[in-house]
């Protein structure tokens, strides 16, 4: 009995001694397994951290596209312009962003043991709708380019116009002074009258004694003396006297000499023909 007991025993021990050995590799395997979950959840975080950032880049992107398109046939306002201008730069930057981050993204999956099919169908999206965004932005900053330096160049222009403008509006106005001062000068007359000392202290008549002739406007004669006049204007002039003689030339019918209240007035019928031997009138009065 005793021997049978060993016998058992000893069976016992050997029996044992295989299932401590199987549950070493079991835990060895199920660490391994764990570690491998751990490290696939962190790749597969990272990845979808970094495609969800991509992804927001792209809506960010989408919301200044559709900006751009509403405004597009208002973009030459300035500050429209401007603004397109900036969301355009924006846009640059942020597909510069995304393009690092899917290069680093590409890597990873390279050197990843992680084959996820619907993983990849996803970056490989994101590239295909990164390549798209660099052209479409890239042909929409050219076409800005080309539309800004025609601005620049209708500024130019329009620039030039209005110097062009301002110098005709200047040379007209000169012209009109010009005219205006010419007209002046073309219809400005100057008269006078007096008794004959008067006239002689003035020096508008000189001589007239016994053995010289009496003359007329000589040239030291006194002009600040005369009334200047516009010819157009002034067709009667009162001269306060019963005794008038008109010493300079005017053609006869171009003037009358009447009396009122028992004084002359001149009286000019066609002030272009009265005026057109002389532009100064001479009335001795007394």
């Amino acid at each position: 009995m005793k021997q049978l007991l060993f016998i058992l025993s000893v069976a016992l021990v050997a029996s044992c001694s295989h299932p401590t050995s199987d549950v070493k590799k079991l835990q060895q395997e199920n660490d391994s397994l764990l570690h491998a979950k751990a490290q696939l959840e962190s790749e597969t975080n990272d990845y979808l951290t970094s495609m969800n950032e991509i992804e927001d880049n792209f809506s960010k992107i989408k919301e200044m596209e559709n900006y751009i398109q509403t405004n597009k046939s208002n973009e030459n306002a300035p500050d429209i312009r401007t603004q397109i201008n900036d969301d355009v730069i924006q846009i640059s930057e942020i597909l510069k962003a995304n393009q690092e981050k899917l290069a680093v993204l590409n890597h990873k999956l390279s050197r990843s043991n992680l084959r996820i099919a619907a993983l990849e169908q996803t970056v490989a999206r994101l590239n295909a709708t990164l390549n798209e965004k660099i052209q479409t932005i890239q042909a929409l900053s050219d076409q800005l380019k080309i539309k800004d330096a025609t601005i620049t160049e209708l500024s130019r222009n329009v620039d030039t116009l209005h110097q062009t403008v301002n110098t005709l509006n200047a040379q007209k106005q000169a012209q009109q002074q010009e005219i205006a001062s010419q007209d002046t000068k073309l219809n400005t007359a100057w008269y006078v009258f007096g008794t004959a000392k008067e006239l002689k202290a003035q020096k508008i008549i000189s001589g007239g004694g016994l053995f010289s002739q009496e003359k007329i406007l000589q040239k030291d004669f006194n002009r600040q003396y005369f009334v200047k006049i516009d010819i157009r204007q002034v067709k009667s002039i009162p001269l306060y006297s019963k005794r008038v003689k008109i010493l300079t030339t005017h053609p006869q019918g171009s003037y009358s000499l009447d009396k009122k209240d028992g004084n002359y007035v001149l009286n000019i019928k066609d002030y272009k023909e009265f005026w057109s031997v002389s532009r100064y009138l001479v009335i001795q009065v007394d």
